[in-house]
């Protein structure tokens, strides 16, 4: 989903600004990040509920993921998998 949000991404700075084109192509990129945040959401939930049925006890740590975020190297990936959601 990384790869389409990029190439809709590209289509939308390649349409004319205010054109119907443009507007059709951000409604689609907007459309697309809606799908990509309720695919992440979906995982968590599945994810953590898997987690809690298998065992009787779940300790997790309290990161601090707004600082793990300001290191450039590890953002996109801390960010892409969504850290807050699973603890939710």
């Amino acid at each position: 989903s990384e790869k389409s949000l990029k190439r809709l991404q590209k289509k939308v700075s390649r349409k004319n600004k205010g054109s119907n084109n443009r507007k059709k192509a951000i409604n689609r990129l907007g459309r697309k990040h809606l799908q990509v945040s309720r695919q992440r959401k979906d995982f968590a939930i599945k994810t953590a509920l898997c987690v809690v049925k298998s065992n009787d006890l779940v300790a997790f740590e309290k990161l601090q993921v707004k600082n793990m975020v300001k290191n450039s190297k590890l953002a996109k990936s801390i960010s892409d998998v969504g850290w807050s959601l699973f603890t939710q």
